[in-house]
């Protein structure tokens, strides 16, 4: 479906840009001439002619404007198809950077599958980076919680924080 939106916003724009040239020479040949032969006694008004100027601009920023998305549309295009590949027949990491703490030597963890998983393991490290708590998680698409107690893999317990 993005292709064919990006299809029909290309073709529109492209048919638009080359119009805007032809328009564009018409348009100043048209006033150029029309500046020529106007009446001396009553010339053009400065203020007509400056809105004719601004309104041609105008056309020329959107078409522009249109262009530079067609650009975007394409890059995003090609950025999603190159990123979703990179996903197939591989096993996906994800780290939470977040801090969760502990309180009341407890804390609670949720997490969300939208597909059935092979492993799914939670491991708690300290802030020196070593690993003071791993626990195996469901597998099963879903969203599935896991608490932790507040002990290490000792057995001691951890301070709140």
């Amino acid at each position: 479906m993005v292709d064919a939106v990006g299809a029909v916003a290309q073709s529109e724009a492209s048919k638009a840009k080359a119009t805007l040239a032809g328009d564009m020479d018409s348009f100043l040949l048209l006033l150029t001439t029309q500046l020529k032969n106007q009446d001396p006694l009553s010339p053009l008004e400065p203020t007509e002619f400056t809105n004719q100027l601004v309104n041609f601009a105008s056309v020329e920023q959107q078409i522009a404007t249109n262009s530079n998305m067609e650009e975007l549309l394409k890059v995003q295009n090609n950025a999603l198809a190159t990123s979703v590949v990179g996903f197939i027949g591989t096993e996906v990491l994800t780290e939470n950077t977040g801090k969760v703490p502990l309180q009341n030597s407890s804390a609670k963890f949720q997490y969300t599958l939208n597909n059935n998983a092979s492993t799914v393991v939670m491991t708690i490290t300290n802030e020196a980076g070593r690993v003071v708590f791993t626990k195996p998680g469901e597998t099963s698409a879903g969203t599935h919680e896991i608490a932790w107690d507040g002990k290490d893999t000792a057995g001691r317990q951890m301070p709140d924080g």
